[in-house]
């Protein structure tokens, strides 16, 4: 086993969207939790397309320092390749894209580290267990 897994992953310390297509807030929204920013999604959610998607930008830190980036492409329930809200399985699916397609040289060392260390579960994708009322 290694030390990874034996670990308490670093929590979330703040998630913040930013909707940049359909009816949109537009200022950025700002979560403490995964569960937050999926239920603000959630909420939405007959706002989004049937059909395509509204295109929703992501910021992670972690309360280690970390953070990452990205593009959630939301999706109305009713859309044929409607998924779910779930931002930490998109974080995943980008790290892993990131560690398997992405050139180390083309990602730059930080990019690459973190996706390493989402992968390695060194960095929260969920609230469970954890802290979901940190005050920033």
């Amino acid at each position: 086993m290694n030390a990874s897994t034996t670990q308490t992953p670093a929590p979330v310390d703040t998630i913040e969207l930013s909707r940049l297509g359909g009816a949109s807030e537009t200022n950025p929204q700002r979560f403490s939790s995964f569960t937050q920013a999926s239920d603000w999604l959630q909420s939405r959610a007959a706002t989004f397309p049937k059909n395509g998607y509204d295109r929703v930008e992501f910021r992670v830190q972690w309360r280690d320092g970390a953070y990452c980036s990205g593009r959630f492409n939301a999706r109305n329930p009713e859309n044929p390749l409607f998924i779910d809200f779930d931002i930490g399985r998109q974080i995943r699916r980008q790290a892993e894209f990131l560690l398997n397609a992405v050139s180390y040289h083309f990602a730059g060392q930080r990019r690459f580290e973190t996706a390493k260390r989402i992968l390695d579960g060194e960095l929260a994708l969920a609230d469970h267990g954890l802290d979901v009322d940190h005050a920033a």
